[in-house]
C-alpha cells in the first residue's frame, strides 16, 4: 500500500516547535522545525507552502496526511490536527493520526520493551507510564510532580520523548541516567505510513488529541456546573 502514496504530509505541534516533513516522489524527504511557542496557528499553512515549495510539490498534491496526537500541548495539538483535517477534506485524501506512544514503541523497537516512558504534561509536572507496545491504555497513565518524578523507583529502563531540550535537563537532573528518544517529523511520517499500511486511516471525525487530562478550561467549566 506504501507505494501508492507518492507525496506525503506529517506535521508534529506536540512541543513548541512547528516540525513538517514531505516525502515526495515516493523516497525523497525534506523537513523543516521551526520554534513557534504558542502561535502554531499564525504559521502552519505558511510553513506547510514554504516546505511544500521547496521540495516541488504542490499543495494539492499530497496523497496521505500524517500528524501526531500527542499527548502534548492542548492548543498546538488542536491547531495542528484542525489544519490537517481541513486539507484531508479539501484534497479527500486519508489522515493518520499517530500518538507519541507509538513514535516511542517504533524507536525504541520491540526488543528494547518494555520501559517506563516520561511525557512532558505541564509546568513541573509530566505523564508516566509503562510501555510495553504502541498501545496504552488511559487509565493506566499516571501524573507526577517534580518531587514524585524523582523519587520514584523504577525497575524497568526509563524514556523521556516530547520534550525541548531545556525540559530534557531539568528531568535529566530529577532522574540521572534516563534517556530521551529523539526524533523529528520524518519519524512520525514513517511511523503514521507504517500505520497506515497495516491498519487504515480509519474514521476523520473520531481522530482527536490525546487528552490525558482535562484542560483547566473544562475543569472550570465542570466547577461551576456543581455550584449551579
Amino acid at each position: 500500500m506504501s507505494n501508492e502514496f507518492r507525496n506525503i504530509l506529517a506535521v508534529d505541534t506536540v512541543t513548541t516547535d512547528l516540525q513538517l516533513a514531505i516525502r515526495f516522489d515516493h523516497d525523497r524527504v525534506v523537513k523543516s522545525s521551526t520554534p513557534v511557542e504558542r502561535s502554531h496557528g499564525q504559521q502552519v499553512f505558511r510553513k506547510i507552502s514554504d516546505l511544500a515549495e521547496s521540495a516541488g510539490v504542490a499543495s494539492d498534491a499530497f496523497d496521505l496526511l500524517i500528524g501526531s496526537v500527542g499527548p502534548g500541548s492542548f492548543t498546538g495539538l488542536r491547531i495542528g490536527l484542525a489544519a490537517l483535517k481541513g486539507m484531508a477534506v479539501a484534497l479527500e485524501k486519508p489522515l493518520v493520526g499517530v500518538s507519541l506512544f507509538e513514535l516511542a514503541a517504533a524507536r525504541l523497537g520491540a526488543e528494547n520493551l518494555p520501559v517506563e516512558l516520561v511525557i512532558p504534561f505541564i509546568r513541573d509536572s509530566y505523564f508516566i507510564v509503562t510501555l510495553s507496545s504502541g498501545t496504552v491504555e488511559i487509565d493506566q497513565v499516571r501524573t507526577l510532580s517534580n518531587s514524585e518524578l524523582a523519587g520514584l523507583e523504577l525497575e524497568k529502563p526509563t524514556y523521556a520523548i516530547g520534550f525541548d531540550q531545556s525540559g530534557f535537563q531539568l528531568i535529566e537532573e530529577l532522574r540521572p541516567g534516563i534517556k530521551r528518544i529523539e526524533y523529528d517529523a520524518a519519524d512520525l511520517l514513517e511511523t503514521g505510513l507504517a500505520k497506515m499500511t497495516r491498519e487504515g486511516a480509519g474514521e476523520m471525525p473520531s481522530l482527536e488529541p490525546m487528552y490525558i487530562q482535562k484542560s483547566q478550561a473544562e475543569l472550570r467549566f465542570e466547577e461551576r456546573q456543581r455550584k449551579q
